[in-house]
């Protein structure tokens, strides 16, 4: 939520009465993983009226079909859009993302929900590779400083014991499904 003011409180509680953020401290702000599928109540509260923005972001998951170490997502984006994925992943496993977009005119930014930055998108290059800290689910966003009709982003978790020199975006072969979930 965008607001000027500090006396915007935001509360987030699901239908079952779980509580996302109390509104005691921790400003206006929200980013977290929800721990069910149910509806989940926003509620905004200002004793000065002040107007506020509220933005929800729900990223879209990537998953990998059975028996494969990679997926292909493709989109389109304007400008200065973003469009967010979200990855389940494991301390200990290689993360490899290549991005191909017309005028590498995309900018990509990976991080955990903890907040650890894998990749700023303050460098140029659309492609990351490295050891994942912890498990968790891993944002991945791509933005686009101009409109980009269309690009293709390929994400790759090698199997245990595979080199990443021998499995490329957009080539991994055979192995196992790496990921906690499959949405």
């Amino acid at each position: 939520m965008y607001t000027a003011a500090s006396d915007v409180l935001l509360v987030i509680y699901g239908a079952d009465g779980t509580v996302l953020k109390s509104g005691m401290g921790g400003g206006p702000g929200f980013r977290g993983t929800v721990p069910a599928t149910q509806d989940y109540i926003m509620h905004v509260t200002s004793n000065m009226g002040t107007g506020y923005r509220l933005n929800v972001t729900i990223p879209e998951r990537i998953s990998f079909e059975q028996e494969t170490t990679s997926a292909t997502v493709q989109g389109s984006l304007a400008a200065y859009d973003t469009h967010h994925y979200v990855l389940q992943a494991m301390a200990g496993q290689e993360l490899i993302v290549g991005v191909s977009a017309p005028g590498d005119a995309v900018r990509l930014v990976i991080y955990g929900v903890d907040g650890t930055v894998l990749r700023s998108g303050m460098a140029a290059g659309v492609s990351f590779s490295g050891r994942l800290p912890s498990t968790q689910d891993y944002l991945i966003n791509l933005t686009a400083d101009i409109a980009v009709p269309n690009y293709s982003m390929t994400v790759t978790i090698p199997a245990v014991g595979a080199s990443s020199k021998a499995t490329t975006p957009g080539t991994a072969s055979g192995g196992t499904n790496l990921l906690g979930s499959r949405r």
